[in-house]
């Protein structure tokens, strides 16, 4: 399809005079006026300075800093409300255990089928809902982990602040010689902090038995 001519031819535009017209002023900027580049910093020194000499700017200098963290420590030990930290206490169980295994596992004879207790409680200031109270039997000593004992008896019960409470659990021996370990926790609030089931730990009571039929 053909284009139609158009009716109206276009004029060329004229050429611009690269002379300003009459009574135009052109201002060029002025170098003068140009931002300079920032100077290079200088060269840190290679010496560290010296400190001031002895004298009454040295003294108060250092009592100033000697205030300043007086008023650090006191800000580090109250909270946004002004409290003492080392007195508010986070809302958390505490257990504890205790047990009195001997007596128990002499009144059975091995591969008897039995109970065994002890004696648990919480000294926190926060309920343990889920307070796992287990029973395990293996080898003496206190360096195994707790994945070389057999689990005996478990039962999961709820101890609320100050309450101290004797728990039943089902009990056999298999052993003639080993270790009876009593375990206390919660795995949320207050979770087993051993790697080894080892001698001193609040969330451990145990005894060792020898020769045992």
């Amino acid at each position: 399809m053909k284009s139609k001519p158009d009716p109206k031819p276009r004029r060329p535009s004229p050429k611009r005079s690269e002379k300003p017209a009459p009574g135009v002023t052109i201002r060029y900027p002025d170098p003068a006026r140009r931002q300079r580049p920032p100077a290079r910093p200088p060269e840190p020194p290679k010496q560290p300075p010296r400190p001031p000499k002895p004298g009454k700017w040295s003294r108060a200098i250092d009592e100033w800093i000697a205030q300043r963290e007086k008023e650090r420590e006191q800000e580090r030990e109250r909270d946004e409300c002004g409290r003492d930290r080392r007195k508010v206490q986070m809302p958390r169980p505490y257990l504890d255990c205790t047990s009195n295994f001997g007596p128990q596992i002499l009144a059975l004879h091995r591969n008897e089928p039995g109970t065994i207790s002890f004696t648990v409680w919480n000294e926190g200031n926060f309920p343990a809902w889920s307070c796992y109270v287990e029973v395990y039997e293996g080898p003496g000593g206190y360096t195994s982990p707790l994945s070389d004992y057999e689990l005996r008896g478990r039962a999961i019960i709820t101890l609320h602040p100050g309450e101290r409470r004797e728990v039943t659990l089902p009990w056999v021996r298999t052993r003639t010689t080993g270790r009876v370990v009593g375990i206390v926790y919660d795995p949320l609030l207050d979770p087993k902090d051993f790697a080894v089931v080892e001698q001193y730990n609040r969330h451990i009571t145990s005894i060792h038995y020898l020769n045992l039929e």
